[in-house]
């Protein structure tokens, strides 16, 4: 890239360095550069372009070198891209040794980003003096690009693996839960069965137990696939859903209770609204089961151990919701506990023991089938949690009542 005379004078006239000596140097530059098969460029003291080879050039978009010599960084780039450049250049001046670093250059003429490798060296007169700065790089635009594409790939195949493993766990985790409470029935009824043979008795109760320490054991390290689920932010196992009425799922779930709870001193009830049990909500019946029953767990452990427990299952509706409740007669539920139980775990700050198994179930009832949820309560008088979900219109298949 050579420069003539006119040229050496606007340089001569914007920079404070001896035009003798920067010739000499400009003129040594000039011979080696076009030979180097790397951009190679070198520019003054106050940033202007001294000159480089074709391959600088054309990064440039320029087709000569009076299109660049003798011009400001600041006219040649955009001013984000010039002040970096230029900061960089400042850097080596004042501290007199070669950097190296990262330029990202948009391609001028076709819009295009590119990125560069770039040793940036204090370019020194005769004497020795720093008078600019002689750059040199290497195009990886390429090489930036395929690690890209390789770290998003890993990523991708890493974010599926660790989905499918997480919601199978899930899935085996909701059986062991779900199963906790009809082993625990089980646990409660063996006592009574005298006319079993004590061995078999003995076998079924040790049977019993084991799956028990086996349900325990999935739902102590679910904990671990929660805080995953949170940090990752992976998929749930999607779950297939049903036009359903729900006053099904509270008998079902009434009936297991009232023989888990057989020895307790708790009434459990259900109050349903005549329009209800016409009322059809669209969602998975295990997971309202599921829900149901982890709701009234919870109530059973706010209950006064000094007077009869009640709880009921109202399910109410009208044209746009159907609702159930889960009301209790116990304790009641500090204010400062609502408000971290309302909170979903997908977008809680919180731990995720803040929610628990239970809890983290319950949400994701709510959250995948489109449901609210209030908590009202009293201290010393009860509980009432309510959970409602868009109605929809009766389907026309027969089978489903």
């Amino acid at each position: 890239m050579n420069s003539d005379r006119s040229e050496y004078k606007k340089i001569r006239s914007q920079s404070h360095v001896d035009a003798k000596s920067t010739r000499k140097i400009i003129d040594s530059l000039n011979i080696i550069a076009p030979a180097m098969p790397i951009h190679i460029y070198w520019s003054d003291s106050n940033h202007i372009v001294l000159g480089g080879n074709e391959l600088a050039l054309r990064v440039l978009g320029r087709v000569s070198g009076a299109d660049v010599v003798g011009k400001s960084i600041f006219e040649l780039f955009p001013e984000e891209i010039a002040a970096k450049i230029a900061k960089d250049h400042n850097d080596v001046i004042s501290g007199g040794k070669t950097i190296k670093t990262e330029d990202i250059i948009p391609d001028l003429s076709t819009g295009k980003t590119r990125y560069f490798s770039t040793f940036k060296s204090p370019l020194r007169d005769d004497n020795g003096d720093i008078i600019g700065i002689l750059g040199t790089s290497m195009e990886v635009t390429n090489e930036k690009e395929e690690a890209a594409q390789l770290i998003q790939k890993s990523e991708n195949e890493c974010d599926l693996l660790l989905g499918k493993a997480r919601s199978l766990f899930i899935v085996t985790s909701k059986v062991a839960h779900d199963i906790c409470s009809p082993l625990s029935t089980l646990n409660l009824m063996l006592p009574h069965c005298d006319e079993l043979d004590p061995e078999k008795h003995r076998l079924l109760t040790s049977a019993s137990n084991s799956m028990l320490n086996i349900t325990n054991d999935l739902l102590t390290n679910y904990r671990f696939a929660s805080r995953l689920h949170h940090d990752l932010k992976l998929p749930f196992l999607e779950e297939r859903r049903r036009p359903l009425i729900l006053d099904e799922i509270i008998a079902t779930v009434l009936s297991e209770k009232q023989i888990q709870f057989v020895e307790r001193m708790i009434t459990l009830d259900d109050d349903i609204d005549s329009e209800a049990r016409l009322a059809f909500a669209f969602m998975q019946p295990v997971q309202l089961q599921r829900a149901l029953s982890n709701l009234i767990d919870n109530a059973v452990q706010t209950l006064k151990s000094d007077s009869p427990g009640v709880i009921t299952l109202r399910l109410t509706a009208d044209d746009q919701n159907v609702s159930v409740s889960v009301i209790d007669n116990g304790k009641g539920t500090p204010k400062s506990r609502i408000k971290n139980l309302l909170q979903p775990p997908s977008s809680s700050t919180q731990k995720s023991n803040v929610h628990g198994l239970a809890w983290q179930q319950i949400w994701d009832l709510i959250e995948q089938n489109a449901g609210t949820i209030t908590i009202d309560s009293t201290l010393g008088k009860g509980t009432c949690v309510r959970i409602s979900f868009p109605r929809i219109a009766k389907p026309d298949d027969p089978n489903v009542r």
